[in-house]
């Protein structure tokens, strides 16, 4: 299973901007991938929480942080 190397968060210009946000990670097979989107009012991702997770961990990531 291919590891998340690099991620780019996007996030809305103003915090009271509600559209969502959205993760890209970049892989180790080379792939790039638009993994998600979230409300950056709601929950906040690091780059660091997501190198070195596969995809399938980085959506558990998300689902984990949502219902918190």
């Amino acid at each position: 299973m291919s590891k998340i190397v690099s991620a780019v968060i996007t996030t809305p210009k103003g915090f009271t901007d509600l559209t969502s946000a959205n993760v890209t990670a970049t892989f180790d097979d080379g792939r790039t991938e638009r993994l998600f989107d979230f409300y950056h009012d709601e929950i906040r991702f690091t780059e660091a929480e997501l190198v070195g997770l596969t995809e399938e961990q980085a959506h558990e990531l998300k689902r984990t942080k949502d219902t918190a």
